[in-house]
């Protein structure tokens, strides 16, 4: 017992403190990261109507090859989503 106290004990107590500074860590990653995913959501929402309208344009005046090759990648899209 004493062995345990002395040697193993202290090694586990590293293991877990240095993991507490993991995790710190990471909860502030994700904390950084879920506050810029917000401001980038407004963002975009706020863009959202003046780039949906430069999106419309830019397809009308594309070529037909490109408006197949857009159609053909938006129903495989849709098909994977419904599986």
């Amino acid at each position: 017992m004493g062995y345990w106290k002395s040697t193993v004990v202290p090694k586990f107590k590293k293991i877990f403190e240095k993991n507490n500074v993991k995790k710190t860590a990471a909860a502030e990653a994700c904390k950084t990261f879920d506050d810029a995913k917000e401001d980038y959501s407004k963002e975009f929402e706020e863009k959202k109507s003046e780039l949906q309208a430069k999106v419309i344009e830019i397809y009308e005046a594309s070529a037909n090859e490109i408006k197949v090759v857009y159609s053909c990648i938006t129903n495989l899209l849709s098909l994977k989503l419904d599986t």
